[in-house]
């Protein structure tokens, strides 16, 4: 098993992040065709199924802001520099799971009820995930980074 270099920590996380956002960019537009061309596949399951689809957007937008807070709680600010680049990169891969699975249930409920206001909740939680993008002065505050290992990120 290689290890990663920590200049290579912020590139790996962006790419990740990158790609589940395409993934879903991508099952959005796909999703919007669908029901341009061939209309919603379920129409008679819209009432509930958009209220979930709310509740669910608004609790992965806490859920997202609150569970990688404690991960990061736990990460000793005093350790080696790839130790802590390595406990720091779940809690961001954990909110982008949390993002995308919201936005993905939201576009599902777009494509069987046809219901805009899904695709509302969809546009907001991706808007979100794009305000996460994880960044170097982000990581930098959030671990505490010595000017010394700045240089090596």
């Amino acid at each position: 098993m290689s290890t990663i270099k920590p200049s290579q920590y912020l590139r790996s996380t962006n790419t990740l992040y990158w790609a589940l956002f395409g993934g879903v960019m991508i099952f959005l537009l796909v999703a919007i065709f669908l029901v341009q061309s061939q209309g919603p596949f379920a129409d008679d399951m819209g009432g509930v199924l958009l209220y979930v689809a709310i509740g669910l957007g608004i609790m992965t937008i806490l859920m997202a802001n609150f569970v990688p807070r404690q991960f990061m709680a736990q990460i000793d600010t005093t350790a080696e520099l790839e130790q802590k680049l390595s406990k720091y990169m779940s809690p961001f891969l954990l909110k982008f799971a949390l993002l995308e699975g919201g936005a993905l249930f939201a576009i599902v409920v777009y494509l069987l009820t046809g219901d805009q206001n899904a695709l509302i909740v969809a546009l907001v939680l991706m808007g979100y995930f794009l305000l996460e993008r994880p960044t170097r002065d982000r990581m930098v505050q959030d671990l505490e980074l010595t000017p010394e290992e700045q240089k090596q990120v």
